[in-house]
């Protein structure tokens, strides 16, 4: 997925969420995949259903990252700022990886992510 193989990455990540179906990051990552593709209703899917898992598992499997990373893949910069908000306010830290990580590449020019990584 990193190196946008995507036809490549999608079959793996369904096989990983076959295995752990519940895991916000697989979650994310089969989403932001689909995103890329162009497959946006699915992709739609997968993050709201991320949403509809709990607190605790969309903190502990970077499930706001997902939904983020699924949101801009999808060119809803607005929706993916809110929920990189959301990840802050629920304690979910950024470290380098995410920052700067491929699937955040198109709001590098946004203010508003550029003030997520600005140093304090």
């Amino acid at each position: 997925a990193l190196v946008r193989r995507w036809g490549e990455a999608e079959p793996l990540f369904r096989e990983l969420l076959e295995e752990s179906p519940e895991s916000p990051a697989y979650l994310g990552y089969l989403g932001w995949v689909l995103a890329s593709q162009g497959k946006t209703s699915e992709a739609e899917g997968i993050r709201e259903r991320i949403g509809s898992l709990g607190l605790e598992f969309r903190r502990r499997g970077d499930g706001y990252i997902g939904q983020a990373a699924i949101s801009t893949a999808l060119d809803d910069r607005d929706r993916a700022i809110r929920e990189l908000q959301d990840a802050l306010a629920t304690g979910q830290g950024f470290d380098i990886w995410t920052i700067w990580a491929p699937w955040f590449t198109p709001l590098h020019d946004d203010p508003r992510y550029q003030r997520f990584v600005a140093p304090k």
